[in-house]
């Protein structure tokens, strides 16, 4: 049997606890790296770590490691992701993969530069939900796709799930719900419908006291001329969450509470409009984390390119600051 994999986990927040290490413990040996001894002790106890540091280049140097799962706030992403690089070590990234488009190419290149596997963890790609939606729309269920609406809405990360509050800080997040949530409407978006070429953003904060924005809503325009919006939030209290895809003979709707569907309709001279809807088989919730633990490791193991790459975190972040652009100037802003 073929020594197991080292995989070292660099922030042993509540993305690490319920994201990576359930799907990491006992495939793989595990290392933990964070500054508060609470979070060390938490995962210590509940997961198979054979070293625990509070200064994760101290493990980077001590441990052989084969790759690493970054966890941190987002501000410390690519600082982490370089270090490890240097070192020839493989690396998971949490989205978003930095906070500017010079930090992420730096992510980009110095991981090509040591022939180093650069994913970015896009869980929602990784969903059977998602993935049936995209199947379906290759296999021109719907002819051809004209427009498409994401909606990601919650309540917020914290005091939700969220360990700490620094997803409301600006320094560490970069931004709020945009950021947060956002990142994945984008990246669907590419996934299902092609690249963005434009964006118009509008930012809001309702109901949270936070200094970043806890709803926003974009409209965007793909290369192909498709259009699309997506609206995040974290003042989420039931309604719609998922995708909708329109095209010239249907649509898709991926309901996340509901499941998915194929909706036909005509509409008659005399004003009437037949509806045909049918249900998908699908488990839409399933994959995830899990799906995207189990290809990174499979990607160490096979030396395969995964699929999701820093590549796409980057053209993910160029449509995510163009965002920001446009609510800040108020206008449409060319990708």
């Amino acid at each position: 049997m073929s020594e197991k994999l080292k995989i070292g986990i660099i922030g042993c927040g509540a993305i690490a606890q319920n994201g990576h290490l359930p799907f990491y413990n006992n495939k793989v040996k595990l290392y933990a790296a964070d500054s508060s001894k609470e979070r060390l002790k938490e995962v210590s106890s509940s997961f198979t770590i054979e070293r625990s540091y509070s200064d994760y280049e101290d493990m980077l140097e001590n441990e052989k490691l084969d790759g690493v799962s970054i966890c941190l706030p987002n501000s410390l992403h690519a600082k982490a992701t370089i270090n490890a690089a240097n070192r020839g070590i493989h690396i998971l990234c949490e989205k978003p993969m930095a906070l500017t488009l010079d930090d992420a190419k730096e992510m980009n290149d110095v991981c090509r530069q040591n022939s180093v596997i650069l994913m970015v963890n896009f869980t929602n790609r990784f969903m059977d939900g998602p993935r049936k939606v995209k199947e379906l729309l290759d296999e021109g269920v719907i002819g051809e796709p004209y427009s498409i609406r994401v909606r990601y809405v919650h309540a917020g990360p914290y005091n939700n799930w969220a360990k700490s509050d620094w997803f409301y800080n600006v320094g560490q997040a970069g931004g709020g719900a945009l950021m947060d949530m956002g990142i994945h409407g984008i990246d669907m978006c590419h996934f299902l419908m092609g690249h963005i070429r434009s964006v118009s953003a509008v930012l809001s904060n309702l109901s949270k006291d936070i200094p970043v924005e806890d709803n926003a809503v974009a409209m965007v325009e793909f290369d192909n001329k498709r259009v699309g919006v997506i609206e995040v939030g974290w003042t989420g209290a039931g309604g719609f969450t998922g995708i909708e895809v329109c095209g010239s003979q249907g649509s898709i709707v991926l309901d996340l509470r509901k499941g998915l569907f194929i909706t036909e309709n005509k509409s008659y001279p005399d004003g009437t409009v037949e509806f045909n809807e049918n249900k998908v088989p699908c488990e839409i919730s399933n994959g995830g984390w899990e799906t995207a633990i189990v290809e990174f490791i499979s990607c160490l193991e096979n030396n395969t390119s995964p699929s999701c790459d820093g590549e796409l975190g980057y053209a993910a972040m160029e449509v995510l600051l163009a965002a920001y652009k446009s609510a800040e100037k108020g206008q449409k802003i060319v990708v």
